[in-house]
């Protein structure tokens, strides 16, 4: 209670009375300092990207402070709209110099452009009181493209007949020759 330092005086409950007004602010200094000194890297195993193909994503994260992480959540774009289920939202804590690192393969069901990696980082302090979001500016976008298969045992029969003929005495026109 705040009361109990004025009704009793003394050097410790007045210690313990500003320990405790300060460990909000403390906390939130702390949390400010690992939103401006995170890092984060992401990887592609490929450029160019065809339908059905699966691709290696490689996220990881970086504590070069001493300070402690103490909770990070971490939202994926995509999860499993176009590839595979791994992906998902993830909650971890990173100690002073150490790093995280997601593997994540992607296959890519359907050709299209598509926003893959890292959408969004939360942090949040050690009391839980303050929470912090960084959005990810850099969003890594791909283009699948489609799929060629190459129909070499798929043999046409050319027609010779030049040009389209048209029946008279019917009113649609057969085409023997498509060009």
């Amino acid at each position: 209670s705040f009361t109990f330092p004025y009704f009793n005086g003394g050097r410790m409950p007045y210690t313990v009375f500003y320990a405790i007004l300060m460990l909000p602010f403390i906390s939130f200094i702390h949390l400010l300092v690992v939103r401006l000194r995170f890092k984060y890297y992401q990887k592609l195993s490929s450029k160019y990207i065809t339908k059905g193909d699966v691709v290696d994503l490689i996220v990881s994260f970086h504590n070069e402070d001493f300070f402690f992480y103490p909770y990070v959540k971490v939202v994926f774009y995509g999860k499993s709209l176009f590839y595979s289920e791994d992906v998902e939202n993830r909650f971890f804590a990173l100690f002073p110099g150490k790093h995280k690192t997601y593997s994540f393969a992607l296959k890519f069901k359907y050709r299209g452009e598509y926003n893959i990696g890292l959408q969004s980082v939360e942090f949040i302090d050690l009391l839980g009181i303050f929470k912090f979001k960084y959005n990810n500016e850099a969003t890594r976008k791909v283009i699948v493209h489609p799929r060629i298969i190459k129909l070499s045992k798929f043999q046409l029969i050319p027609n010779c007949m030049a040009e389209s003929w048209s029946t008279p005495e019917k009113r649609y026109e057969a085409f023997g020759n498509a060009t």
